[in-house]
C-alpha cells in the first residue's frame, strides 16, 4: 500500500489498507502512522470507474456499436467490484466515541470525515464520511445530510421511462466517462443540476 500512496499522493484510500493491516497485526506504531496518514490526505478516490472510463473513451459518437460498447463498460464495472474494497472497520473502531476521549485521535477522525466528505469520487466513500462523523461524535447531521442527497442523485441515476434503449445505452456510456473524468460524485450532482423531467 506505500508504494500506492507513493505514485498517489495526498490519497487517504492505501491508508485505509494499511490501517487494517496494522491494526491486524496489533502493529500500534502502524495504526498511529496510518491515522496521520489519513489524516493529512487531501481525498479519498477508489477509482471505481476508471476502468469502466477507459472504455467509454474508445466509443466513437453514435457508434453502431454502442451496444458491444455498452456491454464493456457493464463488465468492466462487474470488474471494477470485484476488487475488495478497503475494510472501513478500524477506522469506525478507532474513532468510536470520541476516539474513546484521545483528544488527538478524535481530530484525526474528523478531519478524514472532513477530506472524505468534501472530496471522494465515490458515493460509498461519501457515505463513509457521514457514518464516521456519526461513530465519532454522535452528531447525525452529516450523514443525514449524505443519506438525502444519495436520495436526490438516486432519483436522477437514469431518465424516466420513454427513452430509447439506444439512448439508454449512450447515457451509460456517457456517465461512465463523466464518473472517470470529475468522480462518481460530482458526475451524478451534474447529472442531477440538468435533469429535466421528460
Amino acid at each position: 500500500m506505500e508504494r500506492w500512496a507513493r505514485v498517489d499522493p495526498g490519497n487517504g484510500v492505501p491508508w485505509l489498507y494499511a490501517l487494517a493491516r496494522a491494526q491486524s497485526a496489533g502493529d500500534a506504531d502502524g495504526v498511529r502512522r496510518a491515522m496521520a496518514m489519513l489524516a493529512s490526505s487531501t481525498r479519498y478516490d477508489m477509482y471505481f470507474n476508471a476502468m469502466a472510463g477507459a472504455v467509454a473513451r474508445q466509443v466513437p459518437k453514435d457508434a453502431w456499436e454502442l451496444a458491444a460498447a455498452g456491454d464493456l463498460v457493464v463488465k468492466a464495472l462487474g470488474q471494477a467490484a470485484a476488487v475488495p474494497f478497503p475494510s472501513f472497520q478500524p477506522l469506525f473502531q478507532l474513532c468510536r466515541a470520541h476516539a474513546g476521549g484521545d483528544a488527538l485521535r478524535e481530530q484525526q477522525c474528523r478531519t478524514v470525515s472532513d477530506a472524505m466528505f468534501a472530496h471522494s469520487d465515490t458515493l460509498l466513500m461519501l457515505s463513509i464520511s457521514g457514518a464516521l462523523m456519526f461513530q465519532t461524535s454522535g452528531d447525525p447531521a452529516r450523514r443525514d445530510l449524505v443519506r438525502a442527497e444519495r436520495a436526490v442523485l438516486a432519483a436522477h441515476w437514469s431518465p424516466a421511462t420513454g427513452f430509447s434503449p439506444c439512448q439508454d445505452l449512450r447515457d451509460l456510456v456517457k456517465m461512465q466517462l463523466r464518473s472517470a473524468q470529475v468522480g462518481e460524485v460530482e458526475a451524478l450532482r451534474e447529472q442531477a443540476r440538468k435533469f429535466v423531467t421528460p
